[in-house]
């Protein structure tokens, strides 16, 4: 199940695209098969039309880091000494192979890696998920840091600039009345 777990981190953190969660009596990737390959059980787990939904999206983000165990250990071959298969694609259709090329394809969508890398900042700083009445404010730290040649200071000194993080505190006063 790891490259579900990593999927979804990837899109969850780097993308800022969250998978949905799974609908509920969804059958669970059976862990105790010991016929397959963790890709093979993957795959006759997403011929579930409900399953696939999802994991189209999930599981080429999660397989091309398969070749780390999972404490982060470099492996060639499986648990069960078959040598692992990280291809996958990415829905646009290209190959990934492999962590660097997984990387790459991160970096071909900076601004979502920036803006995902953004609300986690501001979200971390004001204590909340920012909603959608921060986006203003996210855009604007977005703005000055591009202008900024996207420098760590830049998206810092947006943060605690913002109206959001200033006014934590009186937030929280105001909540307890």
């Amino acid at each position: 199940h790891f490259p579900v777990v990593r999927g979804k981190f990837i899109l969850d953190n780097l993308l800022g695209a969250p998978p949905p969660p799974p609908p509920p009596n969804v059958p669970l990737l059976d862990e105790t098969q010991v016929n397959g390959t963790l890709r093979q059980r993957m795959e006759q787990h997403r011929s579930n039309p409900v399953c696939a939904s999802c994991h189209k999206t999930i599981d080429p983000m999660g397989f091309p880091l398969e070749n780390f165990d999972a404490v982060g250990r470099w492996r060639v071959r499986d648990e069960n000494a078959t040598p692992l298969n990280t291809e996958s694609k990415f829905y646009d259709g290209t190959v990934i192979s492999g962590p660097v090329d997984l990387r790459d394809v991160i970096l071909q969508r900076p601004e979502q890696v920036v803006r995902s890398f953004i609300n986690n900042l501001f979200g971390y700083a004001i204590g909340r998920r920012p909603g959608y009445l921060d986006q203003p404010t996210v855009r604007v730290i977005e703005r000055e840091a591009k202008a900024n040649d996207y420098r760590m200071s830049s998206f810092i000194v947006g943060v605690v600039q913002s109206d959001a993080f200033r006014m934590r505190q009186a937030d929280a006063v105001m909540a307890d009345n």
